[in-house]
């Protein structure tokens, strides 16, 4: 026997106890289909998640329904019940896709699913159907969800998010206006596009620094390309201003190119074309989380209606995309482990402290892997990679206190750099 349908909204009943649903919760496996894509029409960058359950009708509901007893309603309630699941199971693989797949079973996280699942509306819902296989129901699921939404769902229910708030991001962004393709000497005083990219990083919560402090101290009003920073010494010494004084984990570096392009025949709006560059690294070791160039056209009443719009646009794509973007390096962190470079050194490392600090540094809770890049007369280090919760620095120093050869241990933390130095590190500072 089998019954296919498609509904909208089937409303939920009370699960009787006579019934035990079968249940396949696939959020955090393979079997959920999930995508995310920039949409083309500047909206929101959107999650989409497939969601599938199947529920048993109960042998007492079967045995009535074989001998022509109305069952109907019992039987829309376990339909009810398996859309349910499905909607259920959805959420789970876009909260395994924002937290990663590991932390959807947590307590806390499992807690608040029946809660996120209430707050789906009419508009989340793409495509949901629902099949009579024989002794039970199998419904199937297909939502979109605005990706900074879901974040802020998550956040509001007390769902830790990863952890990309702690770490600050200094942004700087030059913008330039030009007629007929050719955008260059033409610099705008105020960028357009920086202004609304960071408002688009607010939804993500990420921790932007305001540039303008900094930006007059060190670069005047002197604007400068990506190719330029990137062809001098320009971006190496504003990284090291950036980590210094502005106290920046990372550094994104953009261009917008906004080019008028005439007034349009047939609507006698002003057009424009736009596009903007943007490099977001670490401050300390130079790798790269997001990085990615986007273009968008607009149509104003005017050239500077135009270029607001056209920014507007792009920021509307560029903005989720880079927020999700880093978002997912700290979820991949958190999931994997950040890579540290723990360095020992001294004015000669004996054989017996090597091997004392090797031993420390692979019993330390939450180390998951270490491998060795140099071994010196006066230098030891190690690539390691780290999941705990406490400063790493920390962790490993508490270990090798009780050790005598240590007894006069010093240490230093920047970023992912760390070092420990047998004596002052200030001695070893420039070496």
């Amino acid at each position: 026997m089998s019954h296919r349908d498609t509904d909208v909204d089937v409303a939920a009943t009370t699960r009787r106890a006579d019934r035990q649903p079968y249940r396949e919760l696939r959020g955090c496996v393979l079997a959920v289909a999930l995508a995310s894509w920039p949409l083309e029409t500047a909206e929101a960058l959107q999650i989409e998640i497939t969601g599938r359950a199947a529920v048993d009708i109960p042998l007492s509901v079967l045995k009535r329904e074989a001998a022509s007893i109305h069952v109907l309603p019992e039987l829309l309630a376990l339909k009810a019940e398996a859309l349910r699941e499905a909607k259920r199971d959805a959420v789970t693989g876009a909260i395994g896709r924002v937290l990663g797949p590991r932390n959807c079973q947590a307590p806390h996280v499992a807690s608040q699913i029946d809660g996120l699942v209430s707050q789906l509306r009419q508009e989340h819902v793409i495509r949901q159907t629902s099949e009579r296989v024989e002794k039970r129901y199998e419904a199937s699921v297909l939502l979109a969800i605005d990706d900074g939404e879901f974040r802020t769902w998550l956040s509001d229910r007390g769902v830790p998010l990863p952890p990309a708030r702690a770490y600050g991001i200094l942004m700087v962004m030059d913008e330039f206006l030009g007629t007929g393709g050719d955008a260059k000497g033409r610099p705008s005083k105020t960028s357009q596009a920086y202004n609304a990219f960071a408002g688009q990083f607010q939804r993500y919560d990420l921790r932007i620094i305001d540039n303008s402090v900094f930006r007059s101290k060190y670069f005047k009003s002197t604007p400068l390309t990506v190719e330029q920073m990137q062809g001098s010494e320009w971006l190496s010494k504003y990284v090291a201003y950036a980590k210094a004084e502005a106290k920046a984990d990372f550094l994104m570096v953009g261009t917008s190119t906004i080019v008028d392009e005439g007034t349009n025949r047939h609507t006698g709006d002003e057009q424009c074309a736009g596009t903007v560059t943007l490099k977001t690294f670490s401050t300390v070791d130079g790798e790269s989380i997001a990085s990615e160039t986007f273009s968008e056209s607009a149509a104003g009443s005017s050239s500077s209606d135009c270029a607001a719009m056209a920014a507007k646009r792009l920021a509307a794509i560029g903005g989720p995309v880079i927020g999700a973007r880093i978002h997912d390096y700290w979820k991949r962190r958190c999931a994997h482990g950040r890579e540290y470079v723990v360095t020992l050194r001294g004015d000669i490392l004996r054989q017996s402290v090597r091997s004392a600090f090797t031993k420390a540094l692979k019993e330390t809770p939450g180390v998951e892997r270490h491998y060795q890049r140099t071994s010196e007369p006066t230098q030891l280090q190690y690539v390691v990679t780290y999941k705990g919760t406490d400063p790493l620095d920390q962790v490993l120093a508490m270990a090798l206190s009780n050790t005598p050869a240590f007894s006069k241990l010093d240490s230093w933390a920047d970023g992912n750099q760390i070092q420990f130095c047998i004596g002052p590190c200030d001695a070893f500072r420039g070496n």
